[in-house]
């Protein structure tokens, strides 16, 4: 039965629709915070253009967007909300949102997700099969690592760039 028509119940529907939507945000604040962003970025686009002023979902996107590469995608989503905003409600983007927006101008280390830096600024211990073992240097945004690599079971040299240098276009015409 369709209980969505009953007034008596149409407060309490409404409390657990949000509730199930904050817990899709907060489960898709721990995929981000686990570096599983790319895949995030489809089931996002579709959230936001079902709830276009649920602020905490454009900023999922916008992070997704950026941790993925694709940092101008990012910005875009940012103008969309904004304009989303400014025309149907007369209101700018919450201060977090235009903070979000400014981090990702700047390419800020903030943005990159905890998994990627340890509490001392290393990386982890094991970046794309290759387990680190010794700090060697550390070059601007990049670190040399003396590292082991076991799918070919030999000692390698590896440097480690955080992912927001590694995208920009000048390190990839470089």
């Amino acid at each position: 039965a369709d209980l969505s028509d009953n007034l008596e119940l149409q407060g309490e529907i409404y409390r657990l629709q949000q509730a199930r939507l904050a817990a899709v945000e907060d489960r898709i604040q721990a995929e981000l915070d686990s570096e599983r962003h790319a895949h995030l970025v489809i089931e996002l686009d579709a959230l936001v253009r079902e709830h276009p002023y649920r602020e905490r979902l454009h900023a999922l996107l916008m992070l997704s967007l950026y941790r993925s590469g694709r940092q101008a995608e990012a910005l875009r989503a940012y103008e969309r909300t904004r304009l989303t905003l400014a025309e149907d409600l007369g209101i700018d983007p919450s201060p977090e949102l235009q903070d979000l927006q400014k981090k990702i101008l700047e390419q800020d280390e903030a943005l990159l997700p905890p998994a990627a830096l340890s509490d001392e600024g290393k990386p982890p211990e094991v970046v794309r099969g290759f387990e680190l073992r010794e700090l060697i240097d550390r070059r601007g945004n990049a670190s040399i690592w003396r590292a082991y690599q076991a799918s070919a079971a030999r000692e390698v040299t590896v440097t480690v760039i955080v992912p927001a240098e590694a995208n920009a276009p000048a390190f990839v015409r470089g």
